[in-house]
């Protein structure tokens, strides 16, 4: 007889979209679609530290729009963040599509600093 792998529940949780909440008024749904995640991928190259500036700042723009919405992109540039807070928040959102904790993030994070 056959083995029968019933994966249904694993694929719902596995599928919903995390959430991050920016303020208190404002949480904003990470799409991690397949499609979307390979396009932030592409843009994550240009995130490197030895990135010009102005480089870094687009695709965090894009990161932005792509993963949260126009809106949301809207709303967080309307904060008038720190270039060192829309790094974290790019960062959270790597955590999102890629599944791990912030604790996970903040560790790698870590690392990479020490470089």
């Amino acid at each position: 007889m056959a083995r029968k792998y019933d994966i249904i529940e694993r694929l719902k949780a596995k599928n919903e979209r995390p959430i991050i909440t920016i303020d208190a008024d404002h949480c904003f749904t990470v799409n991690t679609s397949k499609t979307n995640v390979l396009e932030i991928m592409a843009l994550q190259e240009k995130m490197a530290d030895d990135a010009p500036a102005k480089e870094q700042m687009r695709a965090i723009d894009q990161i932005l729009i792509l993963s949260l919405g126009q809106s949301a992109a809207d709303y967080i540039n309307s904060m008038d963040l720190s270039f060192e807070a829309l790094q974290d928040l790019v960062f959270v959102i790597f955590a999102c599509i890629g599944g791990q904790s912030l604790e996970d993030v903040d560790k790698l994070e870590g690392k990479a600093k020490k470089k």
